[in-house]
C-alpha cells in the first residue's frame, strides 16, 4: 500500500498553483508595506522639520526675551509664593547693590528696612489675592542706604491657574520724592 500510495503521489505531481498564489500575495503585501513605509518616512521627515523650525523659533524668542530681561533699564525681580527671590536682572543688581547670589532663595523682607518688615506679609497676601500690585516701598540697598521705590507687579499663573511666580519691576524714585518735599 505504501508503495502504491507513493507512486500515485508522484504520478499526480504537485499542485504549485497554491504556492504561486501565496507568493503573489506576499509580493503584493511586501510592495504595499514598502510604499506605506515610504509614505510614513516622508510624513515623519516633514513633521521633524516642522518641530525643528518651531524649536528654532522658540529658542530665538527665548534669547530675545532673555536679552530684554537682562538688559532692561528697570530693576526686575520675581518671588515665589513664600516671598523668596527666584529671579533678578542686571538693573536690580546695579541699583540695589545685591548680586543674584546674595538674594536668590532669600526673602524679600531682607531688603526692607526693619520698620517696614511687619507690613510685608499682609501686603504680599493682598498682592497674591488680587493678582497685581502698584505701590511705593522703602528698600535697603546692600550698602545700608534706604531708597524709595515705585513697584509694579503681576502674578504669573500656570495653565491650571495655580501660582507660578511674581513679576515685578521697580524704579528708584528717591530723588524725585526728595524734590517733592
Amino acid at each position: 500500500i505504501y508503495r502504491d500510495w507513493i507512486a500515485v503521489r508522484y504520478e499526480q505531481g504537485l499542485d504549485y498553483s497554491l504556492f504561486w498564489k501565496f507568493l503573489a500575495g506576499a509580493a503584493v503585501l511586501f510592495i504595499a508595506v514598502l510604499l506605506w513605509s515610504r509614505v510614513l518616512s516622508h510624513k515623519v521627515a516633514k513633521r521633524t522639520k516642522q518641530f525643528q523650525d518651531e524649536l528654532l523659533r522658540r529658542r530665538q524668542s527665548e534669547e530675545h526675551f532673555r536679552f530684554l530681561y537682562e538688559h532692561a533699564p528697570l530693576p526686575y525681580h520675581s518671588l515665589d509664593e513664600e516671598g523668596r527671590f527666584v529671579a533678578v536682572n542686571q538693573a536690580f543688581e546695579e541699583i540695589s547693590g545685591y548680586t543674584r547670589d546674595d538674594v536668590m532663595g532669600n526673602h524679600f523682607t531682607d531688603l526692607l528696612p526693619d520698620r517696614d518688615r511687619a507690613l510685608f506679609p499682609k501686603t504680599f497676601q493682598q498682592f497674591l489675592a488680587g493678582g497685581h500690585v502698584h505701590a511705593g516701598v522703602r528698600l535697603r540697598r546692600k550698602d545700608g542706604v534706604s531708597i524709595y521705590a515705585e513697584l509694579a507687579g503681576v502674578i504669573a499663573r500656570r495653565p491650571d491657574g495655580s501660582f507660578l511666580q511674581t513679576h515685578c519691576v521697580w524704579a528708584d524714585v528717591t530723588e524725585r520724592r526728595r524734590a517733592e518735599k
